[in-house]
Protein backbone atom coordinates (compact mmCIF):
# COMPACT_ATOMS: atom_id res chain seq x y z
CA UNK A 1 0.00 0.00 0.00
CA UNK A 2 1.08 3.44 -1.08
CA UNK A 3 1.41 6.26 1.66
CA UNK A 4 -0.79 9.29 0.37
CA UNK A 5 0.64 13.04 0.47
CA UNK A 6 -1.38 13.09 3.73
CA UNK A 7 1.62 11.52 5.40
CA UNK A 8 4.18 12.43 3.44
CA UNK A 9 3.22 16.16 4.83
CA UNK A 10 2.95 13.97 8.59
CA UNK A 11 6.92 12.85 8.14
CA UNK A 12 7.71 15.88 7.29
CA UNK A 13 6.70 17.97 10.36
CA UNK A 14 7.99 14.52 12.45
CA UNK A 15 11.71 15.41 13.25
CA UNK A 16 10.10 18.91 15.10
CA UNK A 17 7.83 17.62 16.62
CA UNK A 18 9.43 13.91 17.93
CA UNK A 19 12.35 16.22 18.93
CA UNK A 20 10.50 18.77 21.17
CA UNK A 21 8.43 15.68 22.92
CA UNK A 22 11.87 13.57 22.95
CA UNK A 23 14.03 15.73 24.07
CA UNK A 24 12.47 17.14 26.98
CA UNK A 25 14.61 15.65 30.25
CA UNK A 26 13.40 13.41 32.74
CA UNK A 27 11.55 15.26 36.11
CA UNK A 28 13.08 13.56 38.73
CA UNK A 29 10.52 12.02 41.48
CA UNK A 30 10.97 11.63 44.63
CA UNK A 31 9.20 8.51 45.55
CA UNK A 32 9.47 5.16 48.04
CA UNK A 33 12.13 2.83 47.07
CA UNK A 34 11.79 -0.11 44.71
CA UNK A 35 11.12 -3.56 45.64
CA UNK A 36 13.93 -6.26 44.40
CA UNK A 37 11.04 -7.79 42.12
CA UNK A 38 9.92 -4.12 40.75
CA UNK A 39 12.94 -3.47 40.03
CA UNK A 40 13.52 -6.98 38.35
CA UNK A 41 10.84 -5.87 36.17
CA UNK A 42 11.98 -3.21 35.02
CA UNK A 43 15.12 -4.25 33.74
CA UNK A 44 13.63 -6.80 32.24
CA UNK A 45 11.54 -4.78 29.94
CA UNK A 46 14.04 -2.43 29.35
CA UNK A 47 16.30 -4.75 28.13
CA UNK A 48 13.95 -6.15 25.91
CA UNK A 49 13.34 -2.90 24.71
CA UNK A 50 16.34 -1.54 23.97
CA UNK A 51 16.76 -4.68 21.72
CA UNK A 52 14.12 -4.24 19.79
CA UNK A 53 14.95 -0.71 19.30
CA UNK A 54 18.19 -1.60 18.03
CA UNK A 55 16.47 -4.34 15.94
CA UNK A 56 14.55 -1.25 14.45
CA UNK A 57 17.54 1.45 13.83
CA UNK A 58 18.87 -1.68 12.34
CA UNK A 59 16.07 -2.60 10.05
CA UNK A 60 15.56 1.16 9.00
CA UNK A 61 19.40 1.82 8.18
CA UNK A 62 19.23 -0.76 5.65
CA UNK A 63 16.43 0.64 3.60
CA UNK A 64 17.46 1.70 0.07
CA UNK A 65 14.96 3.38 -1.94
CA UNK A 66 17.10 4.01 -5.05
CA UNK A 67 15.39 0.98 -6.83
CA UNK A 68 11.82 1.24 -5.61
CA UNK A 69 9.14 2.11 -7.72
CA UNK A 70 8.10 4.89 -6.31
CA UNK A 71 7.28 8.78 -6.80
CA UNK A 72 10.79 10.97 -6.27
CA UNK A 73 8.50 13.17 -3.48
CA UNK A 74 7.88 9.57 -1.56
CA UNK A 75 11.32 8.03 -1.77
CA UNK A 76 12.39 11.69 -0.39
CA UNK A 77 9.87 11.21 2.42
CA UNK A 78 10.96 7.72 3.41
CA UNK A 79 14.67 9.23 3.44
CA UNK A 80 13.23 11.96 6.11
CA UNK A 81 12.24 9.84 7.90
CA UNK A 82 15.14 7.50 8.51
CA UNK A 83 17.06 10.31 9.36
CA UNK A 84 14.37 11.22 12.18
CA UNK A 85 13.90 7.74 13.52
CA UNK A 86 18.02 7.42 13.45
CA UNK A 87 18.21 10.63 15.13
CA UNK A 88 15.55 10.19 17.66
CA UNK A 89 16.82 6.79 18.50
CA UNK A 90 20.50 7.28 19.13
CA UNK A 91 20.01 11.17 21.21
CA UNK A 92 16.60 11.06 23.03
CA UNK A 93 15.43 7.02 23.87
CA UNK A 94 18.74 6.38 25.16
CA UNK A 95 18.11 8.79 28.19
CA UNK A 96 14.55 8.18 28.47
CA UNK A 97 15.36 4.02 29.18
CA UNK A 98 17.86 4.82 31.03
CA UNK A 99 15.56 7.08 33.38
CA UNK A 100 13.45 4.14 33.57
CA UNK A 101 15.76 1.32 34.76
CA UNK A 102 17.13 3.72 37.67
CA UNK A 103 13.80 4.90 39.12
CA UNK A 104 11.58 1.88 38.40
CA UNK A 105 8.85 3.10 40.87
CA UNK A 106 8.59 5.99 38.98
CA UNK A 107 5.32 5.36 36.65
CA UNK A 108 6.00 9.14 35.07
CA UNK A 109 9.69 7.66 33.67
CA UNK A 110 8.00 4.93 32.20
CA UNK A 111 4.96 6.52 30.77
CA UNK A 112 7.17 9.00 29.28
CA UNK A 113 9.39 6.39 27.72
CA UNK A 114 6.25 4.48 26.27
CA UNK A 115 4.77 7.90 24.49
CA UNK A 116 8.25 8.73 23.23
CA UNK A 117 8.87 5.35 21.37
CA UNK A 118 5.03 4.84 20.59
CA UNK A 119 5.68 8.13 18.37
CA UNK A 120 9.08 6.08 16.82
CA UNK A 121 7.20 3.40 16.02
CA UNK A 122 4.19 5.40 14.58
CA UNK A 123 6.43 6.56 12.17
CA UNK A 124 8.26 3.39 10.77
CA UNK A 125 5.49 1.39 10.55
CA UNK A 126 3.91 4.67 8.06
CA UNK A 127 7.27 4.46 6.77
CA UNK A 128 6.92 0.61 5.74
CA UNK A 129 3.16 0.89 4.45
CA UNK A 130 4.16 3.62 1.92
CA UNK A 131 6.85 0.97 0.24
CA UNK A 132 5.83 -1.39 -2.48
CA UNK A 133 4.40 -4.99 -1.14
CA UNK A 134 6.70 -7.51 -0.86
CA UNK A 135 9.97 -5.13 -0.25
CA UNK A 136 11.61 -4.48 3.06
CA UNK A 137 10.06 -7.47 5.52
CA UNK A 138 13.01 -6.81 8.03
CA UNK A 139 11.44 -3.17 8.86
CA UNK A 140 7.93 -5.33 9.07
CA UNK A 141 9.36 -7.53 11.76
CA UNK A 142 11.38 -4.60 13.42
CA UNK A 143 8.25 -2.87 13.79
CA UNK A 144 5.82 -6.04 15.37
CA UNK A 145 8.83 -6.94 17.83
CA UNK A 146 8.93 -3.28 19.11
CA UNK A 147 5.30 -3.29 19.21
CA UNK A 148 5.48 -6.26 21.72
CA UNK A 149 7.79 -5.07 23.63
CA UNK A 150 5.84 -1.91 24.16
CA UNK A 151 2.81 -3.46 24.84
CA UNK A 152 5.19 -5.26 27.52
CA UNK A 153 6.03 -1.62 28.62
CA UNK A 154 2.33 -0.50 28.65
CA UNK A 155 1.48 -3.43 30.65
CA UNK A 156 4.18 -2.32 33.28
CA UNK A 157 2.35 1.25 33.79
CA UNK A 158 -0.63 -0.10 34.48
CA UNK A 159 0.06 -3.14 37.03
CA UNK A 160 2.67 -0.45 38.43
CA UNK A 161 0.11 2.60 38.71
CA UNK A 162 -3.03 0.17 39.76
CA UNK A 163 -0.56 -1.35 42.74
CA UNK A 164 0.56 2.55 43.72
CA UNK A 165 -3.19 3.83 43.88
CA UNK A 166 -3.74 0.68 46.16
CA UNK A 167 -1.01 1.39 48.61
CA UNK A 168 -2.47 4.85 48.75
CA UNK A 169 -6.18 3.47 49.45
CA UNK A 170 -4.91 1.01 52.17
CA UNK A 171 -3.33 3.64 54.35
CA UNK A 172 -5.57 4.44 56.95
CA UNK A 173 -7.05 8.11 57.17
CA UNK A 174 -5.07 10.44 59.82
CA UNK A 175 -6.79 11.04 62.64
CA UNK A 176 -9.12 14.42 62.87
CA UNK A 177 -8.03 16.38 66.03
CA UNK A 178 -11.11 16.31 67.61
CA UNK A 179 -13.42 19.37 68.25
CA UNK A 180 -13.28 21.57 71.06
CA UNK A 181 -16.41 20.91 73.29
CA UNK A 182 -19.14 23.58 73.82
CA UNK A 183 -17.98 26.91 75.21
CA UNK A 184 -19.12 27.54 78.70
CA UNK A 185 -22.54 29.21 78.66
CA UNK A 186 -22.12 32.66 80.80
CA UNK A 187 -25.52 33.39 82.76
CA UNK A 188 -26.82 37.40 83.15
CA UNK A 189 -28.89 37.49 86.05
CA UNK A 190 -32.04 39.52 86.02
CA UNK A 191 -31.23 42.81 86.84
CA UNK A 192 -34.67 43.01 88.81
CA UNK A 193 -33.37 40.63 91.18
CA UNK A 194 -31.19 40.10 93.59
CA UNK A 195 -27.68 39.34 92.45
CA UNK A 196 -26.33 35.56 93.75
CA UNK A 197 -23.37 34.25 94.91
CA UNK A 198 -21.63 31.22 94.99
CA UNK A 199 -20.33 31.89 98.19
CA UNK A 200 -22.70 31.48 101.33
CA UNK A 201 -24.02 34.58 102.58
CA UNK A 202 -22.10 35.80 106.21
CA UNK A 203 -24.78 35.48 108.89
CA UNK A 204 -25.60 38.90 110.94
CA UNK A 205 -24.24 38.84 114.74
CA UNK A 206 -27.42 38.75 117.25
CA UNK A 207 -28.30 42.27 118.49
CA UNK A 208 -27.05 43.46 121.68
CA UNK A 209 -29.47 42.84 124.46
CA UNK A 210 -30.08 44.85 127.81
CA UNK A 211 -29.90 43.16 131.23
CA UNK A 212 -32.89 43.90 133.41
CA UNK A 213 -31.77 45.24 136.48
Amino acid sequence: MHCTRRWASTWALFPLLALGCLGQPAQSAASQPATPNEAANATTVSVGLQHALDGLQSAVGTLDTTNMKLPQSEKQAVADSQASIARNLQEAVPGLISAYAAQPNNVGAAFRLYRDVDAVLTVSERTHDALPAGQATDLASANQALRDQLDQLGDWIESRATAQYAQLEAKPAQAKPQAAGPPSTLVIGNANTAATSSKPAKKKPPAPTIPHT
